[in-house]
């Protein structure tokens, strides 16, 4: 494979670690968040806040998993379609070119 395959893989690659970085992030925050809010709230509406929180943590750590993977698996597939395809699409350089040769109208 050529070094141009070898770096898409290592794209891809660093966008599935990219991919679980964020959701680490965003559910260790999301969590710890709306859990101090749900414990320590003093009203309702601390703690309802507190739920709303643990729920969009949740949905924006599913669309990013989404994304990310879709990314991710997009750029892996492409990466073995280049690796399959990239012999049957260079040029033969040791084939002879023919001379150029202008015809008159």
């Amino acid at each position: 494979m050529s070094k141009q395959v070898y770096a898409a893989q290592r794209v891809a690659t660093f966008l599935g670690v990219v991919k679980w970085l964020t959701i680490a992030v965003l559910g260790v925050g999301g969590v710890l968040t709306g859990l101090q809010l749900i414990t320590a709230g003093t009203s309702s509406t601390e703690q309802a806040l507190g739920f709303l929180v643990l729920v969009v943590a949740g949905v924006n750590a599913l669309v990013t998993w989404a994304l990310f993977g879709w990314l991710q698996h997009m750029l892996g597939m492409l990466t073995v379609i280049a690796a399959n395809t990239a012999p049957v699409l260079q040029p033969n350089l040791s084939a002879p070119v023919p001379a150029f040769t202008q015809q008159g109208l």
